[in-house]
């Protein structure tokens, strides 16, 4: 749905243009569990953003 003249597409969400979007936060809790450091490399790597853009939400812009 196009809000202000501003289509909802990838650019645009990456670009902060469109002005109706959300943040998504991984939250630790200060935890040590073991995997943390991994699991955030994971999400932030190439497959991980591949993932997030094929379940329908917009990846970190490069």
């Amino acid at each position: 749905m196009e809000v202000n003249d501003v289509q909802p597409d990838v650019e645009s969400i990456q670009q902060d243009q469109y002005p109706l979007t959300n943040e998504f936060y991984a939250l630790t809790n200060r935890s040590d569990h073991p995997h943390i450091d991994s699991f955030m490399e994971w999400i932030l790597s190439e497959q991980g953003q591949s993932l997030i853009e094929k379940t329908g939400y917009v990846p970190i812009a490069e």
